[in-house]
C-alpha cells in the first residue's frame, strides 16, 4: 500500500510539473495560430473549390453544346424561309411568264384573223428583193398588220418566206395574214404605174411580151385580157 501510494504521489508531482513547464505565451500563440488558418492551405487544399472546377466545365461543356444546338436550329429555320421565299419567287415568275405569253398569243391571234380592225384601203409598196423582215415592217407602217413580228413568224411556219413579189399594192386593213400574203405573192392587186412604149404595128403577142417584160403581168394573162370582151365593153 505505501508503495502504491508513492507512485501516485510521484505520478501527480510530474503532472504539476509539467504544466508549470509549459509557457503560457507557447499556449497563448497555439491558440491564435489554431484560430487563423494558414492563407497557402486556404488557396490550394479548398476541398470545395477542388469540387467546383469540375462542375464548371462540365456547365461550360453543356452552354457550348446548346449554343451549337441553338445555331443549327436557327440555320434550319432559316433555310426553311428561303426556301419558301425562293418558290413563292419561282411560283410568280411561271405565272408572269405564262400571262405574258398568252397575251402574246391572244394579241397575235387577233391580228393574224384581223379582228377589231377596220376596213381601210391602204396602198403599200414592196421593194426588189425585200426581205420578209423587210415587209412586215412596211405592212405594220402602213397599218396593214399591228404585229410585225407575228407576221414574220407565221410566214415562217406557212414557209412563204422569198416568194414575194416586188411592186405597189393595193390592200385593206381587214384583210388577214393568209390574204395579204396570197396578194404579195401574185400580179391581182399591183397598181405599179408603168410607163410602155408600144411602137406601131405591134401585134398582140408583142404587147403582152412587153407588158410581161415591164413587170405589168404575166404574157398569159394579157393575152387572155386581149382576147377577151372587155376592152370592146370598154370601147
Amino acid at each position: 500500500m505505501n508503495d502504491d501510494k508513492r507512485n501516485e504521489e510521484l505520478r501527480r508531482k510530474k503532472v504539476e510539473n509539467f504544466r508549470v513547464q509549459i509557457p503560457e505565451d507557447s499556449f497563448s500563440e497555439g491558440q491564435e495560430s489554431r484560430g487563423r488558418e494558414p492563407s497557402v492551405l486556404n488557396s490550394y487544399s479548398d476541398p470545395q473549390k477542388k469540387r467546383r472546377a469540375p462542375d464548371v466545365r462540365t456547365a461550360e461543356r453543356n452552354a457550348a453544346k446548346r449554343a451549337t444546338q441553338a445555331h443549327k436550329q436557327r440555320n434550319k429555320q432559316k433555310r426553311g424561309r428561303n426556301k419558301l421565299f425562293f418558290r413563292l419567287v419561282w411560283l410568280m415568275m411561271v405565272l408572269f411568264i405564262g400571262i405574258a405569253l398568252a397575251q402574246y398569243a391572244v394579241a397575235g391571234i387577233n391580228d393574224m384573223l384581223a379582228i377589231g380592225r377596220d376596213k381601210v384601203n391602204v396602198t403599200v409598196e414592196i421593194p426588189k428583193g425585200a426581205t420578209t423582215d423587210q415587209i412586215a415592217e412596211v405592212l405594220q407602217e402602213q397599218g396593214v398588220i399591228q404585229r410585225a413580228d407575228f407576221f414574220k413568224l407565221y410566214s415562217k411556219l406557212t414557209k412563204s418566206d422569198g416568194h414575194y413579189n416586188n411592186g405597189t399594192y393595193k390592200l385593206n386593213t381587214s384583210m388577214d395574214y393568209e390574204a395579204i400574203i396570197n396578194n404579195l405573192q401574185s400580179n391581182a392587186n399591183r397598181v405599179d404605174i408603168v410607163k410602155i412604149t408600144f411602137p406601131e404595128g405591134v401585134n398582140a403577142l408583142e404587147v403582152a411580151q412587153l407588158l410581161e417584160e415591164n413587170g405589168v403581168c404575166s404574157q398569159e394573162d394579157a393575152l387572155n385580157y386581149i382576147n377577151s370582151t372587155a376592152l370592146d365593153e370598154k370601147v
